[in-house]
């Protein structure tokens, strides 16, 4: 939801144009999924690799730290 209201601002107000880049809104409009039949696989990529990193990081963040005590 606050991703999403960025975007909207960032749409809005073109002065915080620079935060378009942390939603992922701005990398897979959703009207563009349905108009069109095929999707930037760069984008795609991306997306997938931001998600690979993230697990890798958290499963070395929360390994260290002791869960059950």
């Amino acid at each position: 939801l606050i991703l999403y209201s960025i975007d909207m601002i960032v749409r809005i107000i073109s002065k915080v144009e620079f935060l378009k880049f942390i939603t992922p809104y701005y990398y897979a409009n959703g009207a563009d999924v349905f108009s069109h039949t095929t999707f930037d696989t760069f984008f795609l990529v991306k997306a997938c690799a931001v998600i690979i990193v993230s697990l890798l990081l958290s499963v070395l963040v929360l390994d260290r730290k002791d869960l059950g005590a």
